[in-house]
């Protein structure tokens, strides 16, 4: 029964080889083959410990999955199978579909599956650079079992993925806003200009539009900022499990993560399941080692971001109000010297008129790339994780027994799956929007 139970849990496909008998009456009904389909279909297994069941929450969703049946007969069945070798395929919405092999078959793949293949795909391709934050010290590293390195080995190509397309997405954006504010310098100088030459400012102005769109058409055909998010949810999620894993705890990160997120995100969790093959196992190796590499780490890092986007939110905070405030002040200067009857020479007065719609737009553009970055929201989601892990540090020393310690190393996890399971929303609620 635990093993069927497994099995079903960490399948993305369940294919079983099944007589289509229920066994309910007979000696193999708690453990049989059809206990197990039920358990892949419903999420529940009578007779399964509580333990070993998914999560008790009443507000989640169960996770289910498809099975592929191939009829088969038992050797000591009388009545042989005529229809032995048919394939069937059972879906918890829409029950039992029969057909041709190759038509069910081509109902398997699912956009959740086309995603996990397209990061296995990924992850073979030869990293630019490679990992400079080891999330253990070699020395450690080299002490856990093959299958515990091989997930931290996916944790390291998940960060070095999000990072490598997190960084072309800043830069393409930052050349959308600054298209944006050259689009204004040029449709300024098309508007002053009093001779031939000034068609060819407005030729500017198209092409630099028609760049804007090529630039969000990039983004949006590369899915640059929707990997970035994604691969950087699978980073942080397998963060949680190596070190839960590590404390001795047997709970699945998929579990607990990404429920409001499940619809656009499901590849995730799947890749969570399948990869947690010790959720099961206590495998603990040392508190301390956790505590110093995890809780630690954390909270200095979130104390760096802190700083770090403090310090840009103040920046930009300061260079648009400072681009707002010098182009009101040349407006209200022109409008003095208006009112004053002076006389500007006509490349001073064209001049001041571009430098009046032009800081305003830099300042448009600064204000609309914080927005897009989310510099204050991200400002108070580290200072809030900072505090946790502050917290859970001393929650940690103050208490004496194992399993007190494994309760704030659970809780703990628990509230870094819920940042970061707020942070993808954040970004996903800001997507970058056509010029």
């Amino acid at each position: 029964m635990l093993v069927g139970a497994y099995v079903a849990r960490h399948s993305h496909i369940l294919i079983a080889l099944w007589d289509g008998k229920t066994d309910s009456n007979s000696a193999y009904a708690w453990g049989s083959t059809y206990q197990v389909i039920q358990f892949r279909l419903s999420g529940d297994m009578v007779g399964l410990p509580e333990a070993y069941k998914p999560s008790l929450n009443p507000l989640d969703l169960i996770d289910t999955g498809k099975v592929c049946h191939f009829k088969v007969s038992r050797a000591n069945d009388s009545s042989r199978a005529l229809d032995a070798g048919e394939l069937a395929l059972l879906s918890p919405a829409s029950g039992i579909e029969r057909g041709k092999l190759k038509n069910l078959l081509a109902q398997l793949p699912s956009p959740e599956l086309n995603k996990i293949n397209e990061f296995n795909q990924a992850v073979t391709q030869p990293s630019a650079q490679p990992f400079n934050k080891p999330i253990l010290p070699p020395t450690i590293r080299a002490r856990l079992s093959k299958s515990f390195q091989t997930l931290i080995t996916l944790y390291e190509q998940a960060s070095l993925l999000s990072i490598a397309h997190h960084r072309p997405t800043e830069r393409l954006i930052r050349g959308m806003f600054g298209l944006g504010i050259g689009m204004v310098l040029a449709i300024g100088l098309y508007g002053q200009g009093n001779d031939a030459n000034s068609k060819w400012f407005l030729l500017l102005y198209c092409l630099l539009f028609a760049a804007g769109y090529g630039l969000f058409g990039i983004i949006q055909h590369r899915q640059l900022e929707v990997k970035y998010l994604h691969y950087r949810a699978l980073a942080e999620a397998l963060r949680v499990q190596i070190f839960w894993q590590l404390s001795g705890l047997t709970e699945s990160v998929a579990d607990f993560y990404l429920r409001k997120h499940r619809s656009e995100l499901e590849w995730v969790r799947s890749s969570l399941r399948a990869l947690c093959t010790y959720n099961w196992v206590n495998d603990q190796l040392s508190l301390e080692l956790v505590q110093a590499h995890w809780l630690s780490n954390q909270q200095q890092y979130f104390q760096e971001q802190i700083i770090n986007n403090q310090r840009r939110l103040t920046w930009s905070k300061t260079a648009a109000r400072s681009c707002f405030m010098l182009g009101l002040l040349l407006t209200v200067g022109l409008l003095l010297i208006d009112l004053g009857q002076l006389n500007l020479s006509p490349w001073l007065h064209n001049g001041w008129i571009i430098l009046m719609m032009l800081f305003p737009a830099i300042g448009a553009a600064i204000d609309g790339y914080v927005e897009k970055a989310g510099y204050d929201a991200h400002l108070k989601r580290y200072t809030e994780m900072a505090m946790i892990y502050q917290r859970a540090q001393a929650a940690l020393s103050q208490q004496s027994t194992v399993a007190g310690k494994k309760r704030v190393l659970l809780e703990t996890g628990k509230a870094a799956l819920e940042e970061n399971s707020d942070w993808v929303l954040l970004h996903r609620e800001r997507p970058l929007k056509k010029p």
